[in-house]
């Protein structure tokens, strides 16, 4: 549909003016719109600019430096020929023009010479006004120019039905709302502020929203790669072990291999539970997951379960506690934090030296201290605050693989514990990660 369509319609367009709540903002705010105009006179070399909206009957006018609406009949009106146009009307001498030169604005000894105007056109599609400059003496304007100034008044008309946006939605949600529609100044005074503070409440829920939008779109994205990251390993050690059955198949070996078998049952079983706690962690966040006394031991078992390809592949070495120790935790959460410490200690190795971790455990101020030591490659003093930081990498993708988001979700489940995160490393000689676990709530 066509602009020139869309202006033919049948349009009430007094009701469609203030629709625009262009009256009462302008009798209150002597600041609306006051950049574009300055930006308007500027771009023209001209010292006059004003914004216009035209009814049947009355043009309304939004002059520079001028916070009063002033209002004059269409009919003496230079704009009533802009809004006819969709194309910038550019009127170099007024005097000289057959559509002007009988304006009262025009013939007058300290009248208007120079005349140009660009339709404001709404989102409908209707040209509702116009953004005009003007002088009191002949003038004219470059492409350049000409073209800025159909730039500014887009940018405008978009603000003007922003607003209009706004209000309609405040009429929506407050249905005693009314426009100021009355003609004694205090009633109008009144319904302003109203409008005033309605849009204010409304500006900072929008944004409140937008911010938590963001917020769960972060969490989502955080979560979504922290479940692609943990449930990897059990996967991968599954599929290892289900390899090692078919080779000993090629070999012609089919006797029945009870421990592959059972390998592949417990990590399906260690995948499942991983798998249900994270959904719930999904659906209702980390207080869905109930703490609970649990073996430390026995949590370390189930990571190097999920872990024995990695191990496996690396030829590496992971050592586990001798002593037994309960520990109060969610289980989900150590899991996650021991299967990403040992993956990491055992990835980041220089390939020299067999890869070895070693997780230690005592009691300590009525905690279990639990330390994980690799002897990998170490970590410089100045990133050791960098670690931390999700998808921040210290080496190139092509050397060591990985998302980024390993530590920063380590970090994450220590900060809830309520525990300090210690590192110490030396380059070349390893890493050593602790934290105290309690023992019970």
């Amino acid at each position: 549909m066509t602009v020139d369509t869309l202006q033919n319609k049948q349009v009430d367009r007094k009701k469609l003016i203030q629709s625009y709540g262009f009256v009462e903002n302008l009798s209150s705010n002597e600041n609306f719109l006051q950049e574009y105009l300055e930006l308007a006179t500027r771009i023209s070399g001209v010292n006059i600019a004003y914004i216009s909206l035209l009814d049947d009957e009355n043009q309304y006018i939004l002059s520079q430096r001028q916070a009063n609406l002033k209002t004059i009949k269409v009919g003496n009106s230079i704009c009533q020929f802009t809004i006819k146009d969709d194309q910038i009307l550019v009127i170099e001498n007024t005097l000289n023009n057959d559509l002007t030169s009988c304006l009262p604005q025009v013939d007058n000894e300290n009248g208007v010479r120079f005349y140009a105007g660009c339709p404001l056109i709404n989102d409908e599609g209707i040209k509702v006004g116009a953004l005009c400059v003007m002088s009191k003496e002949p003038h004219s304007l470059t492409k350049t120019q000409k073209d800025t100034l159909v730039v500014l008044g887009k940018q405008i008309m978009t603000t003007l039905d922003n607003q209009r946006n706004m209000i309609q939605l405040i009429k929506k949600i407050n249905t005693n709302f009314k426009p100021a529609a009355c003609v004694d100044l205090n009633c109008l005074q009144g319904e302003l502020a109203h409008l005033q503070d309605e849009v204010i409440v409304q500006n900072k829920l929008i944004r409140n929203q937008k911010v938590a939008l963001e917020k769960l779109n972060k969490e989502l994205q955080n979560f979504a790669n922290m479940v692609a990251h943990d449930v990897r390993a059990p996967l991968r050690t599954i599929k290892s072990f289900i390899e090692f059955h078919e080779k000993d198949l090629e070999r012609g070996n089919y006797s029945y291999n009870k421990d592959y078998i059972d390998f592949i049952k417990q990590a399906t079983i260690n995948l499942d539970d991983l798998t249900l706690n994270l959904l719930d962690y999904a659906k209702f966040g980390a207080d869905a997951i109930k703490n609970e006394t649990l073996s430390l031991n026995q949590i370390l078992e189930a990571v190097t379960l999920n872990l024995t390809e990695t191990i496996t592949t690396a030829n590496a070495e992971v050592k586990l506690p001798t002593d037994s120790f309960s520990v109060f935790g969610k289980k989900l959460q150590l899991i996650q934090l021991f299967q990403n410490l040992i993956s990491n200690g055992l990835k980041y190795q220089d390939g020299i030296n067999v890869a070895c971790v070693s997780v230690q455990a005592k009691l300590v101020n009525g905690k279990v201290r639990v330390s994980v030591l690799d002897n990998g490659i170490g970590i410089s003093q100045e990133n050791l605050e960098k670690i931390f930081q999700p998808f921040i990498r210290l080496h190139s993708a092509g050397k060591y693989s990985g998302t980024g988001i390993g530590l920063a979700t380590c970090k994450k489940i220590v900060d809830e514990i309520g525990a300090e995160f210690m590192v110490t490393s030396e380059l070349g000689k390893g890493t050593t990660f602790s934290f105290d676990l309690p023992i019970h709530g």
